[in-house]
């Protein structure tokens, strides 16, 4: 059906039950070179068990499909499966941390939008996206865990969500230190969610200065860092005396509710809660849901006559 009628060069399928597999697929999305925007989204194969499983990602399904611009994967698994005993007929390993299945998604060089989101189970490594430089937005969602150098090299992201993320390095260290490293030189960022994606365990690790990276872009417009965990002294970096982030709409910072400690490391307070209005005039949402704020922070938020503050936990 797909090799009918004049080439395509968009392509959503959405919720759909595929009758012959995901290799049939591949072969034939590698007939069409000229596609640029491909969507698959919820849809399910009949395996050759007559069994409905989960869409997976075929071995060298992306190879010929160099002209993509756009590409959205929703609800699938990134890494091709297989029962144990197909991988024992045919006289290969089975995946696993010495054997990992990856999708060459490195082929796809012009992709300037990616939105990834697994059914389950999946990891996203730094070789997975290597070369994906002009890539302007980035979505990982659903994912076990995530490599923060998968961000290397992505200078040009305007839009970056990656939220509930397990982040980690590649040489297996604590990840919130190393994704902050990678977010300082993403000077062109519009949209940041980080969401329940950074997690401090211990004061000073990673050092305080570090979280001045979430506000690296003087761009922001929306900034989202709710259910997330921050070193004492966090906000002065963030909001950094002279700073200005002009465009800032949207902050959310919500948390579930903790202890007192906990909601002074989460919550501007004090000095911080002038700096926030002196640095982001133009602020209309502020989320600030499971938190404690300081009196001088409520007075100080007077000063933003358009600013909506919310008190309701933030949706996926």
């Amino acid at each position: 059906m797909l090799q009918a009628g004049a080439p395509l060069q968009k392509l959503h399928l959405d919720e759909c039950l595929l009758q012959d597999g995901d290799e049939v697929l591949a072969a034939a999305l590698a007939e069409l070179p000229p596609l640029e925007h491909l969507c698959i989204d919820g849809c399910k194969v009949v395996d050759h068990g007559g069994y409905v499983r989960e869409f997976h990602c075929a071995t060298g399904m992306f190879e010929q499909l160099t002209q993509l611009t756009y590409l959205e994967l929703g609800g699938v698994r990134l890494h091709p499966w297989k029962d144990m005993w197909d991988y024992t007929d045919a006289g290969e390993e089975p995946p696993g941390p010495d054997n990992p299945q990856k999708p060459n998604l490195q082929a796809l060089t012009c992709l300037v939008d990616l939105r990834l989101s697994s059914s389950g189970g999946d990891s996203v490594s730094a070789e997975m996206l290597s070369g994906l430089s002009k890539l302007t937005r980035l979505e990982l969602l659903g994912f076990e865990d995530f490599d923060a150098c998968v961000l290397a090299d992505k200078t040009l992201l305007h839009h970056l969500r990656l939220p509930y993320m397990r982040c980690h390095q590649h040489e297996g260290d604590a990840g919130t230190g190393a994704l902050l490293s990678q977010l300082q030189p993403l000077q062109q960022l519009t949209y940041l969610c980080l969401r329940a994606s950074l997690h401090v365990y211990k004061d000073g690790d990673p050092p305080v200065a570090a979280f001045s990276a979430l506000t690296a872009s003087s761009n922001l417009q929306h900034l989202d860092i709710g259910y997330c965990s921050m070193s004492k002294g966090a906000w002065q970096h963030i909001l950094p005396s002279g700073s200005q982030l002009a465009q800032l709409r949207s902050l959310n910072i919500c948390s579930p509710v903790g202890s007192w400690e906990d909601s002074l490391k989460r919550c501007p307070s004090g000095s911080e809660g002038s700096r926030l209005v002196s640095c982001c005039p133009g602020l209309r949402s502020l989320n600030i849901c499971g938190l404690r704020p300081s009196a001088e922070l409520l007075a100080a938020l007077k000063g933003l006559s358009g600013l909506h503050v919310s008190t309701e936990y933030a949706k996926y």
